[in-house]
């Protein structure tokens, strides 16, 4: 049987297991010679492609791991007041790290436009 620590751990080796299959199925992709066409068309939507997605996906889920075991430890009346919950140094620089390579690759498509320079007194 197989048990987890915490709720963000649930998430975590999940999340792992699903980032290990779709390794496994980046390898395989080129030798799918009939579907090229359409996995190619359907990751060029995404700016930064099938690498960017991937971080996409183990960020975002990385995060609601850390919130869902932050709203997993507190009681229904804590939660009706809102809850804080604060990032730990290395997923701050990851989500970071993340949206600065975002917004690049946006802007780099011509999707973003850069925000307009504030004038100084």
């Amino acid at each position: 049987m197989i048990t987890f620590w915490s709720v963000g751990n649930v998430f975590a080796s999940v999340l792992s297991s699903i980032h290990t299959g779709l390794k496994a199925v980046e390898k395989i992709l080129p030798s799918i010679q009939q579907d090229a066409q359409i996995v190619e068309g359907v990751t060029a939507l995404i700016p930064g492609g099938a690498q960017t997605a991937l971080a996409v996906d183990r960020v975002a889920f990385g995060v609601l791991g850390d919130v869902a075991a932050a709203v997993s430890a507190v009681d229904e009346a804590t939660l009706a007041k809102g809850l804080n919950v604060t990032l730990d140094a290395e997923v701050a620089a990851a989500v970071k790290a993340l949206v600065s390579d975002f917004k690049s690759e946006l802007q780099a498509a011509g999707l973003l436009k850069p925000a307009p320079a504030t004038k100084t007194a």
